[in-house]
């Protein structure tokens, strides 16, 4: 099972990887010429008899794209995904992939037609045989958020009404909580605000960028400007900084 890499979960116990780590892919637009692979990610992929990719939607045209292309060298079939078999799940009106720099999103629609997995060639090529779940699980026994999620999901007439029900059930995080951010900004700004709150001079400590395959000048302003890096480029600490 594989994930893509903005989500913050890994089903270990159903031996889940990220995208990136299946497919030796590196942190960074992959928009440019092919990149090196690995014996080691030949080899792995070599060996895979079926893909499942969750959280379809999350997942970038490029890097679908790029998935496409290296199973297809690795089994040395020029069969979509090189004839094996790639279930892939989720919901294309929930999260879309994660992509906030513009000169990235020109970029995607000009190489891609669009920033989605399905926008792409290849998944016309995949020709996928869709199977829609119709029957809630989840929030069987409970109407009212079930209507609040459907209402969101659909961009319903009703969605005002649904959000403010949603932010009813609001409460104050309490001081030493940690805090569940949907986006790395948010993060940023809770540990910004807290670390200015912290007495003491700052230590800075700058990063060293070095990428291991030749790529163009604009990917490289891509990838700063697109921060898809592991962590911050200056990491700045203070004295019982968490």
């Amino acid at each position: 099972m594989l994930l893509d890499k903005g989500l913050f979960e890994l089903i270990v116990s159903h031996r889940g990887v990220t995208i990136h780590s299946f497919f030796g892919l590196p942190c960074m637009p992959l928009v440019d010429t092919p990149l090196p692979i690995s014996n080691a990610v030949i080899e792995r992929l070599r060996a895979c008899k079926r893909l499942i990719v969750d959280e379809i939607s999350m997942v970038r045209s490029d890097i679908f794209t790029e998935m496409d292309r290296r199973m297809r060298l690795a089994k040395g079939n020029d069969k979509p995904f090189g004839g094996c078999q790639i279930v892939a799940c989720g919901d294309f009106h929930q999260l879309p992939p994660v992509v906030e720099n513009q000169l990235l999103v020109e970029t995607l629609l000009g190489n891609y037609r669009g920033i989605f997995a399905f926008e792409t060639e290849t998944w016309q090529q995949t020709a996928f045989t869709p199977i829609v779940l119709k029957q809630q699980m989840r929030q069987a026994e409970d109407p009212v958020f079930l209507w609040i999620l459907n209402a969101i999901r659909d961009n319903h007439p009703e969605i005002i009404q649904a959000i403010d029900t949603l932010n009813t059930q609001v409460k104050s995080r309490e001081d030493g909580i940690p805090a569940l951010c949907c986006r790395r900004e948010e993060a940023c700004a809770i540990n910004q605000a807290r670390l200015e709150a912290l007495p003491g001079e700052e230590v800075r400590f700058r990063a060293q960028t070095q990428y291991l395959y030749h790529i163009s000048p604009e990917l490289e302003t891509i990838g700063k400007e697109f921060h898809d890096l592991p962590c911050d480029e200056e990491l700045v600490l203070k004295k019982d900084a968490r």
